[in-house]
């Protein structure tokens, strides 16, 4: 499903135009979101978001109060993965895969409990 979508997008790129392109400002902020890859992760959270609110758990909750939930969730999943990965190897030695891996799965348990328990309750 994700491969056609990344295709479909690779074959028609789409631009963000700036009204004020030749500003200093402006022009390093477009640079900033081209390499931090910042509109991929919203659409990704935005996928994300409307699949479990929809389709796994069907939710009916207060709309506003789940989106805040789930980007407070997503933003800290953001920074305990970075946190992880810049900590955890040297301290215990772990290789960076293995702390990955581990990340990766705490992120899925508290993800799902609280998407399920919390979030789209």
């Amino acid at each position: 499903m994700f491969e056609n979508l990344i295709e479909i997008l690779k074959k028609n790129p789409r631009k963000i135009v700036y009204t004020e392109g030749t500003d200093a400002r402006i022009l390093e902020s477009a640079d900033r979101l081209k390499k931090g890859g910042a509109v991929a992760v919203f659409c990704s959270g935005s996928f994300n978001y409307v699949m479990n609110r929809n389709v796994t758990f069907k939710s009916s909750s207060n709309y506003a109060r789940s989106i805040a939930m789930f980007v407070a969730m997503y933003c800290w999943n953001l920074l305990f993965s970075n946190l992880m990965m810049a900590w955890i190897p040297g301290l215990l030695g772990w290789p960076t895969m293995a702390v990955k891996i581990v990340t990766m799965g705490m992120q899925a348990v508290w993800g799902f409990l609280l998407c399920r328990y919390v979030i789209f309750k």
